[in-house]
């Protein structure tokens, strides 16, 4: 018996409704297909049909009740799956290891990219994550050296942390030979496996194109208010609050921290996994 190769994956970020939303139209489409398809050899569609062993349904019109209750009792990595080999197969995923200028140009909108990557946070987000981590951990281990000022700084970091990753937080994703090409995403916190500091590395990601950025287009990868877009100048006056920061916590943030700019693409996240 041959032996198929099995693909193992460990998701760090998952949107299950897109891949339920795709495999839908997809296998629908297929479905739809085949039955016209028998309908012209003079066959009419009856009971159970399969189509090519990824699935079956027992409805003659549309995409079966049967079918989508499948799809709802799945698993994350068996749906993926499904969609992935489906998408592989009829060359639908550009896969990105390293681009150059010309590779770059040809990339479209809602084109399908399956990026090897290394994803960071903002060096804001960063920032932030740590100062209210160490903070929180001095004030267990001394808490009566804590004076009114610190207890309300690690207060405020504390909520700001919290904040800024509440609905979801944005990430670059560059592809690890050619750090130049540039990716941007939001990834909403419901669809995150994953503690916020362990997306920081190595990911494959599989996504779709939504924008491309023109020069003088820029991303906010950090907002200190979600879809508030601050001007530069403000950016400016508000990473000069960093500049004194003890060393310990690191190299203070730049403007380029907080933006991204060309060459780079908005893209949507499928999910991203190991």
């Amino acid at each position: 018996m041959a032996s198929q190769k099995i693909s193992l994956r460990e998701f760090a970020y998952f949107d299950r409704q897109k891949i339920e939303d795709f495999l839908s139209g997809i296998e629908d489409g297929l479905i739809r297909e085949s039955m016209e398809t028998q309908r012209k050899h003079g066959r009419e569609v009856k009971g159970e049909a399969g189509i090519k062993g990824i699935f079956s349904v027992g409805s003659t019109t549309g995409y079966g009740e049967d079918e989508l209750q499948r799809l709802k009792t799945a698993t994350d990595a068996s749906l993926f799956q499904r969609l992935y080999t489906y998408l592989n197969a009829q060359q639908m995923i550009r896969f990105i290891d390293l681009a150059d200028d010309e590779t770059w140009g040809q990339i479209e909108v809602n084109e399908i990219l399956e990026i090897k990557a290394n994803i960071e946070l903002s060096a804001l987000d960063n920032l932030i994550d740590t100062v209210a981590r160490l903070m929180t951990f001095f004030e267990k281990i001394s808490p009566e050296k804590m004076d009114r000022k610190t207890k309300e700084a690690i207060v405020g970091f504390q909520m700001l942390s919290q904040e800024s990753s509440k609905e979801g937080f944005n990430i670059k994703i560059t592809t690890i030979k050619t750090p130049k090409f540039k990716f941007v995403a939001t990834l909403p916190s419901k669809n995150i496996r994953v503690t916020k500091q362990e997306l920081n590395g190595e990911y494959n990601v599989l996504c779709r194109v939504k924008k491309i950025l023109k020069k003088n287009e820029k991303f906010e990868l950090f907002s200190l208010i979600p879809g508030f877009r601050m001007d530069r100048e403000r950016i400016k006056d508000f990473i000069k609050s960093f500049r004194n920061m003890p060393k310990i916590l690191g190299k203070p943030p730049k403007v380029g921290d907080l933006q991204v700019g060309y060459p780079a693409m908005v893209v949507t996240p499928i999910a991203i996994y190991r």
